[in-house]
């Protein structure tokens, strides 16, 4: 069974992700977070406290507080330390999406490595639906896809941070934590995406073997046919990489 969790944001921008189980009760004040890069916690059934565990993660409810998480070193944190936090914050977010840019790119390419043929036996599949619209069905260019409405909303409130960081208040840090709030939800749409991609891999290889099971004639008919689904998706997704890519550390002159 997958557990749900429900994410929990503080106004000291640590934040837990609190599992939902039929059998186990959490309420986020008997939750504590520990600092959101190195957890001492990592048990996986109590609280995860990483930008890494949340985009492993995904979640459907956030709750928050303007409070801080009760930790003493929070306790002690001024504004010049709690703007670099967010700071700290916002680069990751940043990173997550240009990450996610490239792993849908990656599931593109990996979907259309599957013959059309192959493919098309297998349009009914329900666990695959997500896979077979983003790559195979929808037209829309992407920026127009309501599957990347949250993905131009993260940027936005990222970018809205970034520009008014040094009047940081209440209201900016929650903006800040919104944006984990989205994190969470993207996350189930990607994974959603991964899982029915890679069920279909699984089943082009277990019912067909790795074989397309095309004829020599019929299958210059079916190439063409491939490669213009193939072109139609690449073409609508233009930019979409340039838009979110950002440029890591060890990337840099």
């Amino acid at each position: 069974m997958t557990i749900k969790h429900t994410l929990h944001t503080y106004g000291c921008l640590h934040f837990a992700l609190i599992p939902i189980t039929p059998t186990l009760t959490t309420s986020a004040s008997s939750t504590t977070p520990d600092n959101n890069e190195s957890p001492k916690d990592k048990d996986s059934n109590k609280t995860l406290t990483t930008l890494n565990d949340l985009r492993h993660t995904p979640t459907n409810v956030h709750t928050t507080t303007n409070q801080f998480c009760g930790k003493a070193k929070c306790n002690l944190l001024n504004p010049r330390k709690l703007r670099a936090r967010a700071r700290h914050g916002i680069d990751k977010l940043d990173s997550y999406l240009s990450a996610a840019a490239e792993r849908y790119m990656e599931l593109g390419i990996d979907y259309h490595n599957i013959p059309f043929h192959a493919r098309a036996s297998m349009s009914e599949e329900e666990y695959c639906q997500s896979a077979h619209q983003q790559f195979g069905i929808e037209t829309r260019e992407w920026e127009d896809d309501g599957f990347f409405e949250k993905w131009i909303e993260l940027q936005r409130r990222v970018k809205r941070v970034r520009g008014e960081l040094e009047e940081l208040d209440e209201d900016l840090i929650q903006v800040v934590n919104s944006c984990r709030g989205l994190v969470g939800e993207i996350e189930g749409t990607m994974q959603e995406l991964d899982s029915g991609t890679r069920f279909l891999e699984y089943l082009w290889l277990e019912l067909w073997g790795g074989f397309d099971g095309v004829g020599k004639e019929k299958g210059k008919v079916v190439d063409r046919v491939e490669r213009w689904i193939f072109e139609k998706w690449r073409g609508r997704i233009e930019g979409l990489k340039d838009r979110f890519y950002v440029e890591e550390e060890g990337e840099q002159q």
